[in-house]
């Protein structure tokens, strides 16, 4: 489930994607527009500001430089990796 599809079903507001990506550590970021009513909207930017920052799953972190799985990041020394792989 997306973060728009979440907003749209559990805060029952109108949701645009008006923007993606990001630098330093932020590469995944979304920006979203959100309509409806004005206690709507409150209600859904409650929700997002509640969860916010949460990690999605425990995983276990190793050290890129002798890491073995295939992402960008195997075999690259710490300081070339984005924040949230330093645990």
């Amino acid at each position: 489930m997306t973060e728009i599809q979440a907003l749209r079903s559990l805060a029952y507001v109108g949701v645009t994607q008006v923007a993606a990506g990001g630098i330093g550590g932020y590469e995944g970021s979304v920006t979203l527009v959100l309509n409806g009513d004005d206690p709507v909207v409150k209600n859904a930017m409650t929700l997002v500001e509640s969860v916010k920052g949460a990690r999605t799953h425990d995983h276990v972190l190793t050290v890129c430089a002798e890491c073995t799985h295939l992402c960008d990041y195997a075999g690259k020394p710490v300081g070339e990796h984005p924040r949230y792989l330093a645990g």
